[in-house]
């Protein structure tokens, strides 16, 4: 049947999605589930959830909203920040402004709201078009425009041309790179519906239950968004079953990451074979984190547990142990961990210590990593832990070189702040004051079990 185009002040038209970059009008059925406008013509539009609902149209991953009328969201409370990505995305599509980086400042003008998971949204539709636009694998200038859209690290024109891109680790093979990028994306869209503890989840929820949305349904971060949008009122306000699991993962991974001596990495090893006795598990942070969100994710109605659940979702990532790959992602996991501090101060300590062990294990990663066939996981690793710690968004061009520059060096040492860095040296103290920094602040809000090792990782941090 068919659909009166709506008018473009009132609706945002999913022609948006093809301005500012090279686009098709074909999507690949894998890459993009169209938008239910059926859903949205049915829901009566009364308040901030209905309105998200109807904004949504069926799409948990809202990468074509049309919102309603701002006559309608006129009348509405609490609906500032869906009425401000409303009138941003309409301005920016008649302007035929920079869509992804208008998009992203809305995250970043309205945080912890679902002007987050909005903004992340739309740039994953935009992304998806882009690789809609061509036929086959996705050359190097595709996956550089995807890089733009969905991540912070800004473009610098350099004098090499490319042929690789900073999301080319997500997946073995450049024809598998589409479906990475779409579930990387999606997972970001879903992390950023738990920006904060007011979002209404209850639309989201009812739109994962499609058929199509089935893995994220069962997957972890589906089970904590839906048990956050329908709590049940009945459960205790507390978890202590969830942080002695996460508080003990914790605690091992930090000893794994001081282990930096023969002495210690032999403690470390004692430590794991009985907690692998313990956990019946090969790799007994990971288990222990996984054992944390279970026991979280009945308590979802109580900000603390969602910030524990949140915690330990993030960290599984970083121990590779992720239930959707690609677990690496948009250089997000640290950034993820930090993010968790929005739903409780009861998880200071953890979110601290976690930068930590993401910092240490990426600086020691990049020192024996670099200039070898792990020389660009190894830079993606520190570009994540610097995102996440206070790092500010080195260019997207070095984590696409295969090997070190001073370049390289310049850009990750001026991350944390410290310019004119030309060699590894440079950069290696002006990371390892960043990583003595962190330590110093995780030791402030640490139990005193884990001050020890975070002296170390302190003290050792400046060569």
């Amino acid at each position: 049947m068919a659909t009166r185009r709506p008018d473009p002040v009132r609706w945002l038209s999913s022609t948006a999605l093809c301005l500012g970059i090279a686009c098709s009008n074909h999507v690949p059925s894998a890459l993009s589930l169209p938008p239910d406008d059926a859903a949205a013509q049915a829901v009566h539009v009364v308040d901030r959830a209905s309105a998200l609902a109807a904004s949504l149209r069926g799409d948990p991953f809202a990468r074509r909203p049309r919102f309603p009328d701002p006559s309608v969201l006129d009348r509405l409370e609490h609906v500032d920040a869906l009425r401000d990505v409303a009138t941003t995305l309409a301005g920016l599509e008649r302007a035929r402004g920079d869509l992804s980086a208008g998009a992203a400042t809305l995250a970043a003008r309205w945080p912890g709201t679902e002007a987050e998971a909005l903004s992340w949204g739309y740039r994953l539709g935009l992304a998806e078009r882009r690789l809609g636009a061509v036929t086959g694998a996705p050359d190097a200038d595709t996956m550089q425009a995807v890089t733009r859209i969905l991540t912070p690290l800004p473009s610098v024109q350099t004098e090499v041309r490319h042929t690789a891109s900073a999301l080319d680790g997500l997946a073995p093979r450049r024809e598998d790179l589409p479906d990475a990028v779409r579930a990387a994306g999606e997972r970001a869209v879903l992390r950023h519906w738990l920006a904060g503890p007011d979002i209404p989840l209850a639309p989201v929820a009812a739109a994962l239950e499609a058929p199509a949305h089935s893995r994220w349904r069962s997957a972890r971060i589906g089970r904590l968004l839906a048990a956050r949008a329908h709590p049940d009122p009945t459960v205790p306000p507390h978890s202590p079953e969830g942080f002695d699991r996460l508080r003990e993962a914790t605690g091992l991974a930090l000893v794994r990451a001081a282990a930096d001596r023969a002495s210690e990495q032999g403690a470390w090893a004692d430590q794991r074979r009985a907690a692998q006795e313990t956990t019946q598990a090969e790799a007994p942070v990971a288990a222990l984190l996984m054992q944390a969100f279970e026991r979280f994710t009945p308590h979802a109605v109580h900000p603390d547990a969602v910030g524990g659940a949140l915690i330990a979702l993030e960290a599984l990532r970083l121990e590779n142990a992720c239930d959707v790959p690609p677990c690496a992602g948009l250089y997000d996991r640290v950034q993820g961990i930090r993010d968790a501090r929005a739903w409780s101060e009861a998880t200071a300590d953890l979110v601290a210590t976690w930068q930590v062990i993401a910092l240490k294990e990426a600086l020691d990663a990049l020192e024996v990593g670099q200039g070898t066939v792990r020389h660009r996981a190894a830079v993606a690793e520190m570009v994540d832990a610097l995102l996440g710690t206070g790092g500010t968004p080195p260019p997207a061009h070095i984590l696409a070189e295969s090997g070190p520059s001073p370049g390289l060096w310049a850009a990750l040492a001026a991350s944390v702040g410290e310019d004119g860095a030309a060699t590894w040296q440079d950069a290696r103290l002006a990371l390892g004051s960043h990583l003595a920094e962190r330590a110093a602040i995780a030791r402030s809000v640490a139990p005193p079990a884990w001050h020890e090792p975070l002296d170390r990782i302190r003290r050792r941090a400046l060569p």
